[in-house]
């Protein structure tokens, strides 16, 4: 099933001339890059594979060559198929180096071929090329900033040069990416179909946590599911919601009960940390659902605290994730981008180089209080 929807969107007058200014550009192109942000969520995942559906989907594209690159192992999503079997390009996952450039030390040789023969590189779910591309790809990618076009509902500054942003950044306050984009489509008269409103629905379920974090201002979005709903035939919003629904393999019940003997609590802050894990199962599906269940189903299952944080390895040698939650009240982007990470007000992260993850908690602690002080 494809179809227009004839649903009106809640863009201002602003954001549809730079929305339209993205879309003629995109137009014109024949070779397109999408990318999302490392440390892939429900989101970042479901708005890059909606819009490459969309572009798929859409005649002016037909022959133009689209690339969605990841840079970790997708989250479990039943349309990473349908892309797989449409396109003999597909998804570009490019985890490590390649292995046929190790005598000339040149990481990451696919992303950057790709880059230098795009006409445009979309940049979605995230304003900063820091989180965009693995830190060895960051310079190679901002040689290239005159081709980035970025569409994100963060509210955070960006490292791409104004000359450039001005025109080609459309970030707009809103749930998710995954809403924005629909408004996108809408207003650019995409036809949508199973594939595009199925990731639409994936990345505004994960970010709303299921509508808890909707706010007032935003019920319009519901409005947005009801007409993406249309589209899904056989499948229903639970079947979407099971999908997310974090739970956790025995082999993790090790790892659960460590970061749960770390847990501390002070001021209203609430944190644990791991360190010292195998870098087999930092890789695994396993452990990335393992930091979900922490996060959502045991520390924020903790009453009355004001923020929370995680601590975990990552794949870098003396490189920690942090992931940062918060009582509404309580601002963690503040915290996130003085590491230079960003996110929510509510939910944000960033990676800190530290000698361990003790450190590494600590120099965040520090900057947690700051947050609460103003508030209290």
């Amino acid at each position: 099933m494809s179809y227009k929807s004839n649903l009106n969107t809640n863009l201002n007058t602003q954001h549809r001339k730079i929305a339209k200014n993205i879309f003629s550009k995109l137009q014109n192109a024949s070779n397109i890059v999408l990318l999302t942000h490392t440390s892939l969520d429900p989101d970042a995942l479901g708005s890059l594979l909606a819009m490459y559906f969309a572009l798929k989907n859409n005649r002016t594209f037909a022959s133009a060559k689209i690339t969605p690159i990841i840079y970790e192992e997708p989250l479990e999503n039943p349309t990473l198929q349908t892309l797989q079997n449409q396109d003999q390009h597909g998804l570009l996952i490019e985890t490590l180096p390649d292995s046929e450039n190790t005598n000339t030390n040149m990481p990451y040789s696919k992303s950057t071929r790709l880059f230098e023969t795009a006409d445009y590189i979309l940049v979605l779910d995230t304003s900063t090329v820091k989180r965009a591309v693995p830190e060895d790809l960051q310079e190679t990618l901002l040689k290239h900033q005159e081709k980035i076009l970025i569409i994100d509902h963060h509210i955070t500054p960006t490292d791409i040069s104004e000359k450039y942003a001005r025109h080609n950044f459309l970030q707009v306050p809103r749930p998710s990416t995954a809403d924005l984009l629909y408004e996108l489509m809408i207003e650019n008269n995409f036809q949508l179909n199973y594939d595009i409103a199925f990731n639409l629905l994936y990345g505004i379920l994960a970010d709303t946590a299921q509508f808890r974090y909707l706010k007032n201002e935003h019920a319009f979005v519901l409005s947005y599911v009801q007409d993406l709903i249309k589209y899904l035939d056989t499948t229903t919003l639970q079947d979407i919601i099971q999908l997310l629904d974090i739970r956790i393999s025995p082999n993790m019940l090790q790892y659960l009960q460590e970061a749960t003997n770390n847990i501390r609590i002070e001021n209203r802050v609430v944190s644990t940390f791991l360190d010292n894990i195998p870098q087999d199962v930092l890789k695994s599906d396993e452990f990335s659902d393992f930091k979900l269940h922490l996060l959502y189903k045991t520390l924020l299952s903790i009453k009355d605290m004001a923020i929370y944080i995680s601590v975990m390895p990552s794949e870098k040698p003396n490189h920690y994730k942090i992931s940062l939650r918060s009582a509404k009240e309580f601002d963690v982007s503040k915290i996130a981008q003085k590491f230079g990470g960003g996110g929510h007000k509510n939910a944000s992260g960033c990676k800190i180089q530290a000698s361990s993850a003790n450190q590494a908690l600590e120099m965040v602690l520090k900057e947690a209080e700051k947050v609460v002080e103003e508030m209290d």
